[in-house]
């Protein structure tokens, strides 16, 4: 399976950023979504308010990701950037849940099967 997961722990756990190499912040699952301005005026931290969101470039293909939420009842909206904006974030691709904390990121397609690790799905999924 491509990407890395958010780990299950204590909800004290959550990292609140990690400095990559070069001395910017990346999206590394169980830690907070990085602010990046996305459009004038919208950071990636807004497209998250209230929202479980999929961020991603403009041509990758999420139809399988977009088709698992729906079976489970999980609202997932598709946010598609510029390539540069998700690639700044350290991935072509980043699952994040309203509490900011970041699920799940990869390169290339993501795996549906990051959608069943998203905090609180299971209940939605048998109510």
């Amino acid at each position: 399976m491509a990407g890395q997961r958010r780990q299950a722990g204590c909800p004290g756990s959550v990292r609140l950023q990690h400095i990559d190499s070069r001395g910017g912040t990346t999206a590394l699952p169980g830690a907070r979504l990085p602010h990046r301005w996305v459009y004038a005026g919208t950071s990636t931290l807004d497209l998250v308010e209230g929202d479980h969101v999929l961020l991603t470039g403009s041509d990758l293909a999420v139809g399988p990701m977009s088709a698992r939420a729906v079976t489970v009842s999980l609202p997932l909206r598709i946010v598609r950037a510029e390539a540069d904006v998700v690639r700044g974030i350290g991935a072509e691709w980043v699952l994040v849940p309203p509490d900011q904390v970041v699920t799940a990121r990869g390169d290339g397609p993501p795996d549906p099967s990051h959608i069943d690790i998203v905090p609180g799905h299971q209940q939605r999924a048998h109510s």
